[in-house]
Formats: structure tokens, C-alpha cells, sequence
């Protein structure tokens, strides 16, 4: 029962008030270029231009059009509602694996993620926006259990055609499916079909190959390949560290459903006076984030002090030569191995594409909803890291629960009744434009 709840509250959190959504030069760059591409204007080889400095592979665009035309969405809302649509199917997705795939502990951590993730105030706002990126998790979570699956050929062979597509819909794909493809070659190779993971990525990089191309080539608007690689100065280094630890906060940020400062901007201290209850502000915004960032502190708080005692204990009389027992390996249960693979493994990487920037054709900050490709991971590390307490886990992660339902039904009543969020990012919500 608690399920479908999560699933009700879910779908009527991303389907209420679509007039609402969120629309600015982006989505409505999106919404014609929907309508155009096939029609008034070839297919594209390239899609926007990304953050990062270079342009997006097609295949966002691709899928855009096709959504449009393949269904005659011919307004920006019907539009969005392909995309909340998908977002349901992608949280459906996700129980049903947990339920006939999962056991034990890993079956408890994913539905509790995926109980988090329906109701998170991220996952929620992302998922009610016109941008390819969001349609995302219902690749991501294929991606992740064709992984699961990876000791037979089917499964590794979708692993590596879902690996290849993520990053062609939106760039940080690559370095989520590398980072998935690195943790286990490193550490757990011996359970993966590799032959059939090579078919099936040589498969999903086909569409690549124009977008390589022009890579290659270059393009004299863009920033192309820099000088020569010197060595970090020592004070360089104190920047990478954090900027993986940006990442690692973002994760829980993410997972939290903490992060509407962007949205909001200069609405938050009246946001979190929220709701307004017969013309009193009951602070229940407030005291929700108090509550959810206290849960992570006590959770988080715990493994560290529970870990630099195991890690005392064992090797208080042991070699150093045994450090390679604390790595990831085949005995990690596998929830865990894909945490650590997301959490660590692409912040890595994320960080190392920082270092490279000066000799790349572009580098690679941290944006937030670029962790949307992770979906649904930085929801089931959070109940992973909550579950941990044996006796307060569930305790805690209900109550977590319930402060992303008042944060995240808060936040979409803020918005309808201030028409969005004027002059913050959100901006003026669609519905109240001119001309909507």
C-alpha cells in the first residue's frame, strides 16, 4: 500500500498544474525545434550547445522531435506531459524490478529510494521541465538492470547499447556509463559478458559517429585543443579536491531534495515560511529542511564513525599490504558496487575532466541535474546510508519521506500561486506569459 501511495503522490506531483511548468529561452528553443526538425528544417547532427562548450550529440534533439511528431504533441504542455509521463514510467519501472528482481537488503534500499525519488522535490521540478535531459531516468533505470543482469549476454550486451545512448542524449552519460564500465572491469570484471558489452556499445555509438566527426574537425567558434600539459601547482590541487567534493555534496543535495535556492533565488526565506495557513506562516518548509539535512548529518554521521572503527579494529595489527581488501570486488553486494560506482567513480571522473579542461575542446563543471542521469541511485544511497542503523532506519527515512512530500507540495502551490518565481531562475511560469 505504501507503495502505490508513493506512486499516486508521485504522478499527481508531476501531472498537477502543467500550465505551470517552467518555460524560458531553453524550453522554448526545445518546443520549436520539436515541430521544425523533419519538416521546415533537416535533421541535425548536433544538438544545443552544452555548458561545457561544445555541442550536444543529435540524439537529444532526435528524441524531442520524435516524442512531438510520433504523437502529435503540437503545444509546449502536451509536450512536457510526454516527459512526466516517462518520469512515472521510469519510478513504475524501478518498484517492479525491486519487487520481482531484488532481495533482502537490496530489495529494502531500492524501495525505499524509489520512495524518495517520488515524492523528492528535485526529482519532481526536473521532471516537470521541457529539456531532454529528463527524459533521462527511464533510460538510466534500463541501463542499470541490464547491468544486473550482466552475467548473461542479453544483459551485457543492453548494458553496453543503453551505456552508449545515455551520453548521446545528454554528455554527462559518458561519464556515468564510464564510470559504471571502469568499476567493473577494475573490480568485478570476471561476471561480465565483454564481448557482448562490445557489440552492444559498437551498436549504440553508431549514431556517435557524425558527432565525432565533428569533434575531430573542430569548429572555429568553439574553444579547440590547448597547449601543452604541465604539471598542477600544489594549490591547483586543493581546487580538484573540491571540486569532487562539490560533487559528492550535490549527490546528497540531490538525493535530499534540498536544492531550490536556484529556483527560488530570492523568494526563499518567504518559500520556507510555507504553507500559509489562514494567513500564517507555519515555517513547515523550514522545519522540513532542518529535518532532512539533521537525518543526513545523524546517518551520515554514523557510518563514519562506525567505518574508522571497523577500519581500527581490523587493521590495528595488520600489514599494509593487505589494503586491497578494502576495494570494491565481487563480494560488494551490488547495490552498494553501483553506489560507489555514481558517488565515487564518476565524481572522479567528473573531476578529472576539470583538470583536463585547459587541453580539451571543453571541460566539465558539476551541475546539479546532471546527476539526473543517475536516477535513481542518489535516492537508494540515501536509504542505503538511513538503513544502516538497524533499529532507526525505516523511523528515519519515513520521516525524511514526509518532509520531501511538505517541501516538494509546498514548492508547486508556491509556484501556482506566484505564477513561478519572477526573477529567479524558475522565472514566470508558463501559463501566466503572454501569448500562453
Amino acid at each position: 500500500m505504501f507503495i502505490l501511495l508513493c506512486l499516486i503522490l508521485g504522478s499527481v506531483f508531476r501531472l498537477i498544474w502543467v500550465q505551470d511548468m517552467e518555460y524560458k529561452g531553453d524550453e522554448a528553443w526545445w518546443y520549436s525545434k520539436s515541430q521544425a526538425i523533419g519538416r521546415t528544417e533537416p535533421i541535425p547532427i548536433r544538438g544545443l550547445i552544452s555548458a561545457s562548450g561544445v555541442d550536444n550529440p543529435g540524439m537529444s534533439l532526435w528524441l524531442v522531435a520524435a516524442l512531438a511528431q510520433g504523437f502529435g504533441l503540437d503545444t509546449p504542455t502536451s509536450l512536457v506531459r510526454s516527459i512526466q509521463v516517462l518520469a512515472i514510467l521510469a519510478l513504475v519501472v524501478m518498484f517492479l524490478f525491486a519487487r520481482y528482481r531484488l532481495a533482502d537488503a537490496d530489495q529494502l534500499q531500492w524501495y525505499w529510494g524509489g520512495a524518495l525519488a517520488s515524492v523528492n522535490f528535485t526529482a519532481v521540478l526536473f521532471s516537470r521541465k521541457l529539456w531532454p535531459v529528463e527524459l533521462l531516468p527511464i533510460f538510466s533505470i534500463f541501463f542499470l538492470i541490464a547491468w544486473w543482469q550482466r552475467r548473461n549476454s542479453w544483459g551485457s550486451f543492453f548494458w553496453g547499447l543503453l551505456g552508449a545512448l545515455l551520453g548521446q542524449i545528454q554528455m554527462s552519460g559518458f561519464f556515468y556509463a564510464a564510470a559504471l564500465f571502469l568499476w567493473s572491469a577494475l573490480f568485478n570484471r570476471k561476471t561480465v559478458r565483454w564481448l557482448m558489452w562490445v557489440f552492444g556499445s559498437a551498436l549504440g555509438a553508431l549514431p556517435l559517429i557524425p558527432w565525432l566527426a565533428y569533434l575531430v574537425q573542430g569548429d572555429p567558434n568553439q574553444r579547440g585543443i590547448g597547449g601543452k600539459f604541465h604539471a598542477p601547482g600544489i594549490g591547483e590541487y586543493f581546487g580538484y579536491v573540491w571540486h569532487f567534493a562539490r560533487y559528492v555534496r550535490d549527490w546528497f543535495e540531490y538525493a535530499l531534495g534540498t536544492s531550490w535556492v536556484s529556483s527560488i533565488g530570492l523568494h526563499q526565506a518567504e518559500f520556507a515560511a510555507y504553507p500559509i495557513i489562514g494567513g500564517f506562516a507555519t515555517y513547515l518548509v523550514f522545519a522540513a529542511k532542518t529535518l532532512l539535512l539533521a537525518a543526513l548529518a545523524y546517518s551520515g554521521g554514523r557510518l563514519l564513525y562506525t567505518s574508522w572503527l571497523n577500519i581500527y579494529r581490523s587493521y590495528k595489527h595488520t600489514a599494509l599490504s593487505n589494503w586491497q581488501s578494502v576495494l570494491p570486488s565481487a563480494q560488494t553486494p551490488q547495490t552498494i558496487f553501483l553506489i560507489q560506482s555514481g558517488l565515487i567513480g564518476m565524481g572522479l571522473l567528473f573531476t578529472l575532466g576539470h583538470i583536463l579542461s585547459p587541453y580539451l575542446p571543453a571541460g566539465f563543471w558539476v551541475h546539479r541535474h546532471y546527476l539526473i542521469v543517475a536516477f535513481p541511485l542518489p535516492y537508494v544511497c540515501l536509504a542505503n546510508l538511513a538503513l544502516r542503523d538497524t533499529r532507526y532506519g525505516e523511523k528515519l527515512l519515513l520521516a525524511m519521506w514526509c518532509a520531501q512530500v511538505v517541501v516538494t507540495a509546498a514548492f508547486l502551490y508556491y509556484i501556482h500561486v506566484n505564477c513561478g518565481a519572477p526573477g529567479a531562475d524558475y522565472g514566470v511560469a508558463f501559463g501566466c506569459q503572454l501569448g500562453a
